[in-house]
């Protein structure tokens, strides 16, 4: 059986690249590296699946870098000049013809349902084969702008990260496992030989984003209370205010707003696309350029306005350090920290 696996690019894979000087290396040893360092979460899945039986390919998405060097190795060079990665993985798809697509945590954001409908028709084109779509989830879905059902309705089965997830999921008729979360036992590091960070949260701060709009109130209340240390993505932005708005594509887009998208040199994205997305919906976030601009993002069912305040490493700068690079280097950190709090909501 052939299982194709996607997983969501970190924040870290950039300076991750540029560490390893990946650019340079082919596809085969850029996924080595990558699954050694976890940046393929969990990385010792690949090799854990191949040990009994399976035949496994391991893809970081929407790695752009890593698709075109795939692209580029298997002939198809004008994928790898148009760097369309979505394109690129359905080529993937299409020549190694999986029998189950695995996609994991928050690369269920980047892979629409939509999107997964194209890959579930490319897998089995020519072949009369049922292909399963199975997912991991242990991230949320901002109920302001997706609803469960509708979001994960496609999917073949769901493995979740705890018992509330599952009976979520039963109760809209996916079949799911709970499993939880776990660390990699394959990854090695050096454990610290003291405890002495009292409590330590990494990853992102939820700023700016909707789907940790809970996460970031949460963290913004609790940091002043607690001796805590951040290890954290959390945007850089210097504008007092961040705002997202969702806005259904071909509504009216008040001027003020339109020129400084304009400056963006989406506009024009905006209206080549909004044909083709016909009643999907258009993301507006803030990207340090003005206090908006557009990007795409497909299927909002909800049109709102998110408000933020200024990111948490501003507010609370001597809490935070930069993120990691490593993820063995992450393993010591969590090592050294009496408790580590884990936010979903």
């Amino acid at each position: 059986m052939k299982i194709l696996r996607i997983t969501a690019m970190p924040g870290n894979a950039a300076k991750f690249r540029k560490i390893y000087k990946l650019h340079k290396k082919p596809f085969t040893e850029q996924v080595n590296a990558m699954q050694a360092e976890n940046l393929m979460l969990p990385g010792g899945w690949a090799s854990e699946m191949t040990a009994r039986g399976f035949e496994v390919m391991d893809v970081l998405y929407p790695d752009v870098g890593l698709l075109c060097r795939w692209a580029r190795e298997n002939g198809y060079n004008n994928l790898a000049v148009t760097a369309d990665s979505f394109e690129i993985l359905k080529r993937m798809v299409a020549d190694f013809k999986p029998d189950v697509i695995f996609i994991y945590a928050g690369a269920l954001f980047h892979i629409t349902r939509a999107l997964r409908e194209e890959l579930r028709l490319v897998a089995g084109e020519g072949t009369g084969r049922e292909i399963l779509i199975v997912g991991f989830w242990g991230d949320e879905l901002c109920d302001r702008l997706y609803k469960y059902g509708s979001y994960f309705g496609d999917l073949d089965f769901v493995f979740v990260s705890s018992e509330p997830y599952k009976n979520l999921f039963h109760a809209i008729g996916i079949p799911s496992r709970d499993i939880g979360n776990s660390f990699d036992a394959s990854i090695k590091f050096k454990p610290a030989p003291k405890k002495d960070i009292d409590v330590l949260f990494c990853g992102t701060t939820g700023f700016g984003i909707p789907e940790h709009l809970n996460r970031y109130h949460i963290l913004k209340k609790i940091i002043p209370q607690i001796n805590i240390k951040i290890y954290g993505n959390d945007r850089g932005n210097r504008r007092q205010q961040f705002k997202i708005a969702i806005l259904k594509a071909g509504m009216l887009i008040p001027s003020v707003l339109w020129r400084v998208a304009s400056k963006c040199r989406v506009g024009r994205f905006l209206f080549r696309r909004a044909p083709r997305i016909g009643d999907y919906y258009i993301n507006a976030k803030l990207t340090g350029v003005g206090p908006w601009s557009l990007l795409d993002r497909s299927q909002h069912p909800a049109i709102g306005i998110f408000d933020f305040e200024k990111p948490l490493s501003k507010l609370f700068p001597r809490r935070f350090s930069q993120p990691l690079v490593k993820n063995s280097d992450y393993l010591n950190l969590l090592s050294r920290a009496r408790i580590v709090l884990n936010i979903h909501r």
